[in-house]
């Protein structure tokens, strides 16, 4: 038959149980009792318990249901020894293994004794008693049949030589309130339900004493679940049964023995009921749905019973086990460290106190008592009652095993942080927000436990090592809680004289600044966790070769023969503002304006963005100037051209989010203008570093420009074609001087200085319902011109007639303004990359557009690359806004707290992970001194002094129980020196 899951866990809990160190082999031999929990499967695979009605002639326990087992005969006779010996001569089962033929018997465990009325130690032993194999000449055919065919085996075999009757009852039951085995529930005898289960509270060994009472439904007459002794089954003549008609609320005294037809159920109470329920919580490793006691046996009672001498070998008649002499017992000093008597040898050994597990106080620190208990008795270190533990660690090992609570949250961090520097792309789309904020507020709670266990640490280091004000110590009442650092008394640690000034000053700024992290790294972690939309991702890359060089596509000198024509200005359209700002003596404006390359098809549209900077009132060192971009006319024919190559690759992405990018060179112009002159000694120019320089042969220049007008016959306001000059010295700047003539004023004249780059941008082409919007981003700034490393472009204006009246429309006087210099520069300029010209005009060169592999050019041919990037936009990580910047600096800071603590406690293998819930606190303070020096406390504190008390964790020894115990004390109790209190040493147990 197979074991139901449940019931194979019950039998390794069993298995590795180890029970508490035993007063049993203290017991005179007339004082000693074992009993048998024997447990076997049933037809279901469900573990069921033997148990016996006693005979009704018996002098103790007459007519009770009970456990096989009874006294011990030697000194040398084990528990099991006893309990298999008074099992086989109450119920037949055999000690002798050939005997016990398709059947073995296990001896599972042992559990702590009980102290029964009569005043002896019991020993429960729990066995398993297992089918080893199937009869010969068996035919059955299912597994149904083969448990069937155990179970119906099992109680025909066993013989109830001196108990009136064997029946048995589910194990598992004994754990719950109502009746949950197989078959029909218990029944009066009036027929009516009855209570599987009954309780009650009652006094007993000095303290309350749960009083269980089961009544389990008896067996059919001809069921095979019970084998009755008829010579032992009715009560003696002269027994009454006319005793009590009434339900039991407890252990009532001894009832009166009757005759097994005369019973409906058989009651199962008192010591058996304990031993049985506490069996139980051991092997399914839950607790019961009713009240109980929760320590195992009696074991302290039987000591302190020993101590007084009062279970001797020779009982004395008329001696009765009553409460007076449990209140004298229990006020007996009882040391758990008492002298042991060994099983067989009968020669002391001394209490071997269980050793403190790290795995457990890993566990009770990070709230995880729940696997223990999922586990059951699995573990060597379960045991019914608390054991001693550790203070103060130093080991590795231990610090090793702490630093897990932390790698939760430090890995998270660690991961935002790499998807942040990584700039991590998600998708295109993005529907995992609500599961994100989900997992970013539990990533903040796993954050905000790690800071307050950090700064706890601090907190019960001084504790155990000096003193803490006790506002500061209150906070370890929420330790696993959020709250803790709210909760601490802030002002109560600064104030009090627990602290030197340093530790004041290192628990001020720790304290504060963990408090400040707790509140920010839930905002923190869930603004880096949430992809932002609008974030670029490289989606392919194609690399295209041109047999041309850098230099040759891309000139730094023109003059008349390079076909420049600055007519190319009357091709952009309007311009339109993009961003516009004013301050008290400025305004700067971001501009677009489009040039019309390509009007018949509407494929695509150039982009300058231009930055005009007015100053209207004061004049400043750089003058009124503007600085406008241009991608040139081939990155524009490359970018189409590849972009269509893009869509073909890749069918499945929606071109709307998509662009495509090279970086190439464009040219990027910089015109700056003076205010206009009416003297010819007043006139200067500005240089290319933006500073002041006098115009060399000014007034020469100011004669002939009026000398050109003279000779015109135009009477109007006019601005004469502007005189073009190379600046002075070795710049590549053009000077442009324009003379305007205004009716019944003097004429004026203004300079600009025109300089030319060719400067290193990212051009983009981004699909619109319009056509394809090919631009660069903006040079805002003169300063961030020249200090780029752009290559400066020197035009010869000789010979250039379309100078003559540049970047004006047909009918407009020739004005010079610094906006319009920069965009017909730059447009001019944008035409010459990759063109070639001849008499018949300008034309491409040959594959210049669509490039070539590099296997088809040859290797010392010069060559210009480009590469050719689809960027699709989407959500991702790796933004700049200053909330995600804040988050970052919190996340960082986070992480080198956490680096910082581990390190420290790995390095030295100092950590203390106790009294991390109000809980515990509690417990230790119970186990202290009240302090006579702080008034009425046991409501609430009113007082900030009280708060400011010093207060500290010792060891006090105890004399009398020969152990050492911890205690909190304040430094300011009456007596507090001489009371002999030690520090608390380190990896010892207490």
């Amino acid at each position: 038959m197979a074991l139901s899951p449940t019931s194979t866990q019950v039998l390794a809990r069993l298995r590795a149980y180890t029970p508490p160190p035993t007063q049993y082999y203290n017991c005179p031999l007339s004082r000693r009792a074992a009993v048998l929990i024997v447990l076997f499967p049933d037809r279901h695979g469900d573990l069921k318990v033997v148990l016996t009605m006693r005979s009704a002639s018996l002098r103790n326990y007459a007519g009770q249901a009970a456990l096989p087992g009874g006294k011990a005969d030697t000194l040398s006779e084990t528990p099991w020894d006893t309990a298999r010996r008074e099992a086989y001569e109450e119920i037949g089962l055999p000690m002798d293994a050939d005997k016990l033929k398709g059947f073995k018997v296990e001896h599972l465990c042992e559990l702590p004794a009980n102290l029964a009325k009569t005043e002896l130690g019991v020993r429960p032993c729990v066995a398993y008693l297992s089918p080893t194999s199937m009869p010969s000449g068996s035919s059955t055919t299912s597994s149904g049949a083969t448990d069937s065919e155990v179970e119906d085996r099992l109680i025909p075999r066993l013989d109830p030589k001196e108990v009136a009757a064997v029946f048995t009852a589910p194990f598992h039951a004994f754990l719950r309130k109502d009746w949950s085995g197989p078959g029909p529930a218990p029944v009066q005898k009036n027929g009516k339900p009855e209570k599987w289960y009954r309780g009650s509270w009652t006094d007993w060994h000095e303290s309350r004493w749960r009083m269980h009472n089961f009544y389990i439904p008896k067996p059919p007459p001809a069921s095979q679940e019970m084998r009755r002794n008829a010579e032992k089954s009715s009560p003696p003549p002269q027994a009454s049964s006319e005793h009590g008609s009434g339900l039991p609320e407890g252990d009532d005294p001894r009832p009166e023995p009757s005759a097994l037809d005369d019973l409906t159920t058989f009651r199962v109470f008192g010591m058996t009921a304990r031993i049985l329920v506490d069996a139980a919580r051991v092997a399914y490793g839950e607790e019961p749905e009713f009240e109980h006691n929760s320590h195992f046996g009696d074991e302290e009672m039987i000591g302190r019973l020993l101590k007084m001498g009062r279970l001797s070998e020779v009982r004395k008649k008329g001696e009765v086990l009553t409460k007076d002499v449990l209140k004298q017992a229990s006020k007996i000093n009882y040391s758990s460290t008492a002298r042991l008597i060994g099983n067989k040898t009968a020669t002391p050994v001394p209490f071997q106190q269980p050793q403190p597990s790290k795995i457990q106080d890993f566990l009770r620190h990070a709230r995880l008592q729940l696997l223990g208990v999922l586990a059951g008795r699995a573990f060597a270190w379960r045991s019914p009652i608390e054991q001693r533990k550790v203070a103060l660690y130093q080991s590795r090992r231990m610090a090793a095993l702490n630093s897990l609570f932390h790698l939760i949250p430090l890995g998270g961090a660690l991961a935002l942080l790499s998807l942040y520097w990584t700039k991590c792309w998600v998708g295109m789309a993005s529907d995992s927000g609500t599961t994100l904020q989900f997992v970013a507020k539990l990533h903040e709670l796993f954050m905000q436990a790690s800071l307050v266990d950090t700064l706890l640490y601090m907190v019960r280091v001084q504790a155990l090592n000096g003193y803490v004000p006790l506002g500061a110590l209150s906070g370890a009442a929420h330790g696993p809680q959020i709250s803790y650092l709210w909760s601490l008394d802030f002002m109560s640690a600064i104030t009090s004289p627990a602290f030197n000034r340093w530790r004041k000053i290192g628990f001020a700024f720790s304290a504060s600044g963990l408090l400040f992290m707790t509140a920010v790294v839930g905002p923190s972690s869930a603004v880096l966790m949430i992809p932002r939309p609008g974030m670029p991702h490289v989606n392919h890359t194609m690399t295209r070769y041109v047999n041309i060089s850098e230099s040759a596509l891309f000139p730094t000198h023109f003059d008349k023969n390079s076909g420049l024509n600055f007519s190319r200005y009357n091709d952009l359209d309007k311009a339109r503002i993009l961003e516009s700002s004013r301050g008290p003596d400025h305004h700067i404006a971001i501009r677009l304006l489009w040039a019309s390359d390509d009007a018949s098809s509407g494929h695509y549209m150039r982009v300058a963005q231009a930055a005009v900077h007015e100053y209207s009132q004061v004049e400043p060192s750089g003058g009124n100037y503007t600085v406008l971009a241009m991608p040139t006319l081939l990155s524009s024919k490359q970018l189409e051209y590849h972009s269509m190559a893009y869509d073909s690759y890749d069918s499945d992405i929606a071109v709307i989010n998509a662009s495509w990018v090279v970086r190439t060179l464009q040219p990027v112009v910089l015109a700056v203008c003076t205010r206009s002159f009416q003297r010819a000694e007043d006139i200067y120019y500005f240089r290319d570093d933006g500073s002041k320089g006098s115009l060399p042969d000014a007034t020469k220049l100011w004669n002939q420009l009026l000398k050109v007008y003279t000779s015109s016959e135009i009477t109007d306001q006019v601005a004469l074609p502007p005189m073009w000059i190379q600046s002075p010295g070795d710049s590549p700047s053009l000077l442009g001087l324009s003379l305007e003539i205004k009716p019944d004023d003097d004429p004026t004249l203004k300079v600009c200085t025109v300089s030319s780059f060719w400067g290193m941008a990212e051009i983009s082409l981004n699909p619109t319902i319009a056509g394809n919007l090919i631009k660069a981003g903006p040079e805002t700034g003169k300063d961030a011109v020249l200090a780029a490393k752009s290559r400066p472009i020197t035009i010869n204006p000789e010979g250039i007639s379309s100078l003559d009246a540049p970047c004006a429309s047909e009918g407009s006087p020739a004005i010079l303004f610094s906006e319009n210099l920069a965009a017909c520069f730059a447009a001019t300029i944008s035409w010459v990359s990759g063109h070639r010209y001849d008499s018949h005009g300008s034309f491409f060169i040959d594959n210049i557009i669509s490039g070539y592999n590099r296997s088809e050019l040859n290797d010392s041919a010069p060559l210009t690359v480009f590469q050719f990037d689809q960027v699709l936009t989407g959500f991702g990580y790796g933004s700049t806004d200053t909330s995600i910047k804040l988050s970052l600096a919190v996340t960082i800071s986070y992480c080198l707290i956490v680096v910082i603590y581990l390190t420290y406690t790995i390095a030295t293998g100092h950590t203390s992970i106790a009294w991390g819930s109000a809980m515990e606190l509690v417990m230790l303070a119970l186990q202290s001194p009240a302090p006579d020096h702080l008034g009425h406390i046991s409501v609430g504190i009113d007082s900030m002094d009280t708060f400011r008390q010093s207060v500290g964790i010792r060891v006090r020894v105890d004399s009398e129980k020969n152990e050492e115990r911890l205690e909190l004390v304040f430094k300011q109790d009456k007596g507090f020196e001489d009371r002999g209190l030690k520090t608390v040493e380190l990896n010892k147990a207490y």
